[in-house]
Parts: C-alpha cells; sequence; structure tokens
C-alpha cells in the first residue's frame, strides 16, 4: 500500500527528527489554505513552531540542571 503525500511528509518529519513540525503540520496547513498563503508563510510557520518548541524544550532542561 502507498503512501499518500501526507503521510510520506509526516514519515520525513519523523525520520529527521522534527517532531515540533510534525505534530503542528496538519493544523498549520489547513490554516494557511483556508487563508490563502503562500507556500513560504506555511513553511515559515512549521519553522517558527519547531524552533519554538526547541527553545522551551532546552529551557526546561536547564532548569532541570
Amino acid at each position: 500500500m502507498s503512501l499518500n503525500k501526507r503521510e510520506k511528509i509526516i514519515q520525513h518529519l519523523k525520520e529527521i527528527k522534527l517532531g515540533g513540525m510534525r505534530r503542528v503540520y496538519d493544523d498549520v496547513l489547513q490554516r494557511c489554505l483556508k487563508a490563502k498563503k503562500d507556500p513560504e508563510d506555511f513553511l515559515l510557520e512549521l519553522l517558527d513552531q519547531e524552533t519554538a518548541q526547541r527553545r522551551a524544550s532546552a529551557m526546561r532542561k536547564r532548569i532541570k540542571m
């Protein structure tokens, strides 16, 4: 059974360890489609979400030390 585009994208995001992007992918995609945003806006929002999650995770790790 072949994977559809979404499943392939999610699989790649998991493989390259972009969990933040993977978690918000569907929501961001729907929001960008509804607002008729271009692909760069979609990608930028995904990257912003990934970066924010990584910063928050790093901060939590520092606090636990």
